[in-house]
């Protein structure tokens, strides 16, 4: 039976835990240091965008916030910016060329 089949690679908890403590995705809430400090985000949702909010609420800077911006025509942009809009005091927007 297929369900009795020893799996092809064991992996251990502790291996799994560690993993996961070491796991990094770039452009999730990724800070970059510098004058001007950058934030990338690919906040391509309403939940993303919500969650992006309470994050910038969290680590208030001085000076203007500006978002570069370029969403596929299958997201809601319109709402994700909405909800975006009250953090950002100017707005770059940028097509995508996509095949």
């Amino acid at each position: 039976m297929a369900g009795d089949r020893e799996p092809l690679l064991r992996v251990e908890p502790a291996h799994l835990r560690q993993g996961l403590l070491a796991v990094e995705l770039p452009g999730r809430f990724q800070l970059i240091p510098g004058p001007p400090p950058l934030l990338l985000d690919v906040a391509h949702n309403p939940q993303a965008a919500a969650e992006l909010v309470a994050n910038l609420d969290a680590m208030p800077v001085a000076g203007r916030t500006l978002a570069v911006l370029g969403m596929l025509a299958d997201k809601d942009s319109a709402q994700v910016t909405a909800i975006v809009d009250r953090r950002i005091d100017h707005w770059y927007l940028g097509g995508l060329a996509v095949e």
